[in-house]
């Protein structure tokens, strides 16, 4: 029992070097009555942390279908071939960005 929290402290301190991610899909969101024509498309945003350094979301409304990536990762990377894939597959792509994704959002 000594060792545990050290052990367990280590153990805790050599996991954050990696990372792992959170895929979040709230599925369809649906509205009823007149709001509806006043709506483009719904989003959902998860805060990234230390240990889990990208989240990723999904919604859909109507015939969209809404990703959101959140990252602290130094590169853009998971991104960029999220968006690859995509666009390999002739899937029309729309990006909006805080500018960390300015070099594909070009493309558009």
């Amino acid at each position: 029992m000594v060792l545990k929290k050290p052990i367990v402290r280590l153990s805790y301190l050599e996991i954050r070097k990696y990372t792992t991610t959170t895929f979040s899909n709230i599925g369809r969101i649906g509205i009823i009555g007149k709001y509806k024509n006043y709506i483009k498309y719904f989003l959902m945003l998860i805060a990234p942390e230390p240990v889990e350094k990208i989240k990723c979301s999904s919604c859909s409304f109507e015939d969209k279908i809404v990703f959101t990536f959140t990252s602290i990762l130094k590169d853009n990377n998971i991104e960029k071939g999220f968006y690859n894939f995509l666009k390999d597959r002739k899937i029309k792509v729309e990006i909006e960005s805080n500018g960390v994704l300015d070099d594909i959002s070009k493309e558009n």
